[in-house]
């Protein structure tokens, strides 16, 4: 995962997958909290149209002192923006305004 990280790919890493991950490995993820799998897939997909993809090393298993710091400049952008839209999927404002006229006005 830390070659993924490296490589371009953002990374988010849900509960069943942070078992055995060391702190300082976390730091190159993006934290999924309770996501499944498909709604951190989801969620990477509307980080990644909103904010671009992220720097990818020019060798992923050997990363430079500025490659990092690219990165975790991106990755803080990446978690700001998966918060975001996370809070924004629990309030169920995601869905179109009329959508969720229905949803509240249905029986």
């Amino acid at each position: 995962m830390r070659r993924a990280a490296f490589s371009g790919m953002p990374v988010a890493l849900t509960v069943a997958q942070r078992r055995g991950i060391r702190a300082a490995a976390a730091a190159l993820f993006i934290g999924g909290r309770n996501l499944t799998a498909t709604k951190a897939r989801l969620l990477l997909m509307a980080c990644l149209m909103k904010l671009g993809s992220m720097p990818a090393a020019a060798d992923p298993d050997r990363p430079t002192a500025g490659e990092i710091e690219a990165v975790g400049r991106k990755l803080r952008e990446y978690r700001k923006c998966s918060t975001a839209l996370s809070r924004a999927v629990a309030g169920g404002s995601y869905l179109p305004r009329t959508a969720r006229a229905r949803t509240t006005d249905s029986p």
